[in-house]
């Protein structure tokens, strides 16, 4: 797929402290009937990445057992299937018939899901369990589907449509995103706290020409020392990259650099394992069954295929060359270059330093520092290689197209902005200076775009959260909604006629598009403009 369009894998960053799933209470009423309503595939991937993880996890990653995570799988209003979960939670039943997972309990519920969002695949505490959570195939496909019929242009429509990527995801994929999101509960227990604060996101220099270039730079050498032919190649490609990168951090503030490091920790490694499972896996022979499933061609040289494939796009996933979520001026370009570095440094660590993983999880340590470290690249050494790349690479036609991608991204933005602010619909402005602030908020850091000093643009997802004075916003749909930290206004559109507002007062108020509760405010109307001030 040549395209990634918003959807997929775009789980919520949640904010505040609403992040536990709860059980549904006792009232809830069990399922009459139990059977499979979700994709039916969605098992036997589980399955077989169990057999692989059981085969071949040791050269994986060491300790590591998916087997031993609860996981979710769920269809949005259709159907939660808990695997692997040590109790039965009130509202759902064993699940009878059809379950290639022989001898082992599974709990459904029918109608009302945990998540009501397409796409949810992370990890969550679910009735107080740390559970995996994967959004079935049909479910992640329905959110990019959403991403092209909400907005994208013509050109994306044709490209995408031409791709076939409105197909679901191979079998490959689906593993992968099974395998990475299993990881990350892994992760999770064997080192809390080492995520990254997803807000440092919101301040990094997108734009910037300088560390855009040197991050191209740095994909070349990446690209190519995956793909050397030997060892002594890529060896010299991995030197390189380390002196390229300590050039480039020398002009990021030390927050900027801490979130980089932490993002590839967390999905740089989830990402890793992807690969691992690639190449690990050729070896084994697949499920018979799996050969059922469009997409997929048996395991073998097939899988050195993918990934090569993986390795080839690198390039311009690091260096953000390629459209991948719609918005490429954005922080979804950043995230989906800090898995695939983060990836790549795992992979060179297995060539310098094979014991990495036995301490990768201590507080403090990250991918590149353990990298840095191997390397042990004198001043003078790295400037000697920085220099050496950029003339191989030719860096000078890189800026050269930085500095267009900046004025580019910079007209895109206007106009973003613009397409909120000089609408025609209604234009609906919260003014929520008496609550002094935005207390907590769900949304997807892939959404997330600066648009100046205090202005950021959220969307890709329905947003929801609440203001320090206790007053909650939720979205019923998704729409770009633009918050201006210095004026305390978030701003957006919605189709509801202006009248649908007037002589609303609170406690709550709630339209197709949006709703507040908790607090009370006042309205004004100036044609299609609606300014909601909230009281404290």
């Amino acid at each position: 797929m040549s395209k990634w369009v918003p959807g997929g894998s775009l789980a919520l960053v949640v904010l505040f402290s609403s992040a536990t799933l709860a059980a549904p209470t006792a009232a809830s009423a069990a399922p009459t009937e139990s059977k499979v309503k979700i994709d039916p595939a969605m098992l036997l991937y589980l399955k077989e990445c169990r057999r692989v993880v059981a085969a071949v996890g040791e050269r994986i990653w060491p300790g590591w057992d998916i087997s031993r995570t609860p996981i979710l799988f769920y269809r949005p209003g259709v159907q939660d299937i808990l695997i692997g979960f040590p109790h039965k939670p009130e509202g759902f039943a064993v699940l009878a018939g059809f379950n290639p997972l022989e001898g082992e309990t599974l709990f459904v519920r029918d109608g009302k899901t945990f998540i009501d969002i397409d796409g949810q695949n992370t990890v969550r505490e679910i009735d107080g369990v740390r559970t995996l959570v994967v959004a079935d195939g049909p479910s992640n496909q329905r959110q990019k589907l959403w991403g092209v019929l909400q907005g994208q242009k013509p050109e994306f429509i044709q490209e995408w449509m031409d791709a076939w990527s409105f197909l679901p995801e191979p079998p490959y994929g689906q593993m992968s995103m099974i395998l990475h999101e299993g990881f990350h509960a892994f992760q999770a227990a064997a080192a809390p706290g080492k995520e990254p604060n997803e807000l440092a996101a919101i301040d990094y220099p997108l734009l910037d020409i300088r560390n855009n270039a040197l991050w191209s730079l740095e994909a070349d050498l990446i690209q190519d020392a995956l793909l050397a032919s030997d060892q002594a190649a890529a060896a010299a490609k991995i030197r390189e990259f380390v002196a390229v990168r300590m050039e480039r951090r020398t002009g990021l503030a030390e927050a900027l650099v801490e979130y980089e490091d932490q993002e590839e920790y967390l999905e740089g490694l989830a990402k890793y394992v992807e690969y691992a499972f690639l190449r690990q896996a050729q070896g084994l022979e697949p499920a018979p069954e799996l050969f059922y499933l469009d997409g997929f061609f048996g395991y073998g040289p097939h899988l050195e295929e993918v990934l090569t494939g993986e390795f080839r796009r690198i390039k311009d996933i690091v260096a953000a060359n390629i459209d991948l979520t719609g918005n490429k001026y954005g922080v979804g370009p950043l995230r989906f270059r800090l898995y695939s570095s983060g990836a790549s440094l795992a992979w060179f660590l297995d060539e310098v330093d094979p014991g990495w993983k036995a301490d990768i999880f201590k507080p403090g340590l990250t991918l590149f520092g353990r990298l840095e470290k191997a390397e042990k690249l004198s001043p003078e050494e790295a400037a000697r290689l920085a220099a050496r790349a950029r003339k191989e690479y030719d860096y000078a036609a890189i800026e050269s197209a930085k500095a267009k991608f900046k004025a580019e991204g910079e007209k895109i933005l206007t106009e973003k902005v613009a397409g909120i602010l000089e609408t025609k619909d209604t234009l609906v402005a919260i003014d929520y200076a008496a609550q002094e602030k935005i207390a907590g908020m769900a949304f997807t850091p892939f959404g997330v775009t600066r648009v100046g000093t205090d202005r950021v643009i959220y969307e890709l997802v329905p947003l929801m959260g609440k203001f320090a004075g206790g007053c909650e916003f939720k979205f019923a749909q998704v729409i770009p909604v633009l918050v201006d930290k210095a004026k305390k206004e978030m701003s957006f559109v919605v189709k509801t006629a202006p009248a649908a507002f007037l002589g609303a007062k609170g406690p709550a108020f709630k339209i197709d598009e949006f709703e507040l509760k908790g607090c009370s405010f006042e309205v004004l109307a100036a044609g299609n403009k609606i300014r909601i001030t909230l009281s404290k």
